[in-house]
């Protein structure tokens, strides 16, 4: 059964779903399903894929859900400017579950998202780096996210992630069947 959170999913999550990008994250707006046993359900079946999903914060209007592939998350925070920019922001970047756990509570006791965020969606940390001193302004392209450094390579990257997901979205409106477009 295909069901609005799964379109949402293929919409938003391709890159994820295909390998080629360690996380990402929609909000999901529809009430009537009952989100926490969508999320059980999905991750007893994604989870021998190596991706997980949780809910980092919930409100009137909807749920925001991170789904992530947890090695790609690991390795991501590695990096040696990315582990240092994490520890100084007190995640404990050996136990990525437990980074999600923290960046949630950080979501749902602010009133913005943790600049740290961009770090949990594979950005690179010269672009985080550069949106942080910048607040904001001062980027040379804006695409998935505002790019600081490199504008060739962000372009590449945004095409790629738009390639894939045109193609998992016709892929799964032909075939209507998930596990089919996941790649391990």
């Amino acid at each position: 059964m295909v069901t609005t959170f799964t379109n949402t999913l293929v919409k938003y999550c391709s890159p994820v779903l295909a390998g080629i990008k360690t996380a990402n994250m929609f909000t999901f707006f529809d009430n009537s399903q009952n989100i926490s046993t969508i999320i059980k359900s999905y991750n007893k079946v994604f989870n021998s894929f190596g991706i997980y999903f949780y809910i980092l914060n919930s409100n009137k209007k909807g749920y925001l859900i991170y789904v992530c592939r947890l090695d790609m998350l690991k390795k991501d925070f590695e990096k040696k400017t990315i582990k240092n920019f994490m520890t100084r922001e007190g995640y404990n970047i050996n136990k990525p579950e437990q980074c999600i756990q923290l960046l949630s509570d950080k979501i749902k006791s602010k009133n913005e998202f943790p600049h740290e965020i961009g770090l949990f969606l594979s950005y690179p940390i010269y672009d985080v780096l550069g949106f942080i001193e910048n607040r904001g302004n001062n980027f040379k392209y804006c695409g998935c996210w505002k790019v600081y450094s490199n504008e060739n390579y962000a372009r590449q990257v945004f095409y790629e992630y738009k390639k894939y997901t045109n193609l998992y979205r016709k892929k799964f409106d032909k075939e209507k069947n998930l596990l089919k477009l996941i790649t391990k």
